[in-house]
This record gives structure tokens, C-alpha cells and sequence, in this order.
């Protein structure tokens, strides 16, 4: 079973809730955000990327890597911006080599305070 707290890769998680990468503006998944002492995570539960692969991947663009779990290290994290999806707040996060990734959150400030003052820890 997926565990919401804890952390697979013995990093100490900071801070945890529920969390959607938004791939485009019409398909997110659904999963849960860490912010551990190193990185940013998404990770999603393991029954959720079976029924991803299952009923969304053959029809939409947005699945078609086939990366469902990501890892963002402070230290690679450019920047942080505020944006929507939805109804729902989300974080803009830039990476060093320009890639942009985009979460849908709830508590978007406590979030972005926390991921903003990891970075500064790092630098």
C-alpha cells in the first residue's frame, strides 16, 4: 500500500500532502508532493499508474513518456512562480535547464515557503 508520510530513499520528508503534476491544461495526475531535506517529489500510488497506463495513456499526448514519478533537487530548482489549474492553485517550478514543471496544490503558500527556504538552506 502507498504511504502518504515517509520517504522510500531515507531522505527526511519536511512536508507532504496531496499534489497534481499538470501535464497539460487538460491532464494532470493525481499523487502526493515531499519536500524532503533534499528534494522536491511527486510520487504517484502504484495502482493509480496502472489505471494511467490503462485508460489514459493510448488517447492523450500528455501520458506518452510514460513518467508518472519525478524528482526535483533544490539545488536545480531555478525558480518558483504562482499559477492555477482549475480551480486550484499551482507552483511553476523552473529548473536550471529551463524545464518547467507545474503543480496543482492545496496550501499553495505553505508550499512555496518551504520549497523557497530549502533553496535557500542549499545555496
Amino acid at each position: 500500500m502507498f504511504k502518504k508520510t515517509g520517504d522510500r530513499s531515507g531522505e527526511v520528508t519536511l512536508y507532504s500532502g496531496r499534489m497534481s503534476w499538470c501535464r497539460s491544461e487538460q491532464s494532470a495526475l493525481d499523487g502526493f508532493g515531499f519536500l524532503t531535506d533534499k528534494q522536491l517529489r511527486f510520487d504517484m500510488p502504484e495502482i493509480a499508474k496502472i489505471m494511467t497506463k490503462i485508460l489514459f495513456k493510448p488517447f492523450s499526448k500528455a501520458f506518452a513518456d510514460g513518467i508518472y514519478d519525478i524528482a526535483i533537487p533544490y539545488d536545480d530548482i531555478r525558480s518558483v512562480r504562482p499559477s492555477t489549474y482549475g480551480l486550484r492553485k499551482a507552483l511553476i517550478i523552473e529548473r536550471k535547464d529551463g524545464t518547467l514543471f507545474k503543480f496543482a496544490v492545496n496550501h499553495y503558500d505553505t508550499w512555496e515557503q518551504a520549497i523557497l527556504k530549502r533553496m535557500t538552506k542549499i545555496a
